[in-house]
């Protein structure tokens, strides 16, 4: 591309930029890398590739995961985390590695700030609204995470892509509906969704 002349501009999540560094730095480090994430998730496997070669590195998605790893004594180890995971998922992967004693550990927030506010907000959200509606595309990450989160606290949680996929059911004894999305979810799908549930 840059042969031919074609500007290029690269909108990476600063968020995302920031764990690959960190990625490549503490592997460089001789540190054990452990990712908190969906191992088959884009974002993740770019994260594996910045570790550095020949260094350890597990991705997990929970604490049992976490719990099964095997480090050889005196072994460093160090824990990122996918931008999108819920906190409290990443905190509980720190304990059960931290509950294995390791020589030595270093631990990198490296949620995004603007997932992590969703979710409180959508948490908050949630233990209000009679109905918690999360719009969003059923494969982007942090909208799979506002679902579950939302989940855990109602189970009249749905998660819909569009306006076509709400059920009057849902709405027929609700006095208030709570709405969230996805970063990625443009206003106007969230507006149509709003409008359907108006009328």
């Amino acid at each position: 591309i840059a042969k031919r002349g074609i500007k290029i501009i690269d909108t990476t999540c600063p968020f995302v930029l920031n764990a690959q560094r960190i990625a490549k730095k503490i592997s460089d480090e001789g540190y054990v890398t452990v990712i908190v994430g969906d191992a088959n998730h884009p974002e993740v496997k770019a994260l594996v590739d910045f570790v550095s070669g020949g260094s350890k590195v597990f991705v997990v998605k929970d604490k049992s995961q976490a719990k099964a790893l095997k480090f050889r004594p005196g072994e460093k180890i160090s824990v990122i985390s996918q931008t999108t995971q819920s906190p409290d998922n990443f905190i509980d992967v720190v304990r059960a590695i931290l509950d294995k004693r390791p020589k030595e550990a270093r631990i990198f927030n490296t949620i995004c700030r603007d997932a992590e506010e969703r979710q409180a907000l959508a948490k908050a959200l949630a233990k209000e609204a009679g109905l918690m509606l999360i719009i969003g595309g059923r494969h982007s990450a942090n909208t799979r995470r506002l679902f579950e989160v939302c989940r855990k606290i109602s189970k009249k949680s749905y998660l819909i892509e569009t306006e076509r996929e709400l059920n009057k059911s849902w709405l027929k004894t609700k006095q208030t509906v709570g709405i969230t999305s996805g970063a990625s979810t443009p206003d106007w799908v969230v507006k149509k969704v709003v409008d359907e549930i108006n009328k």
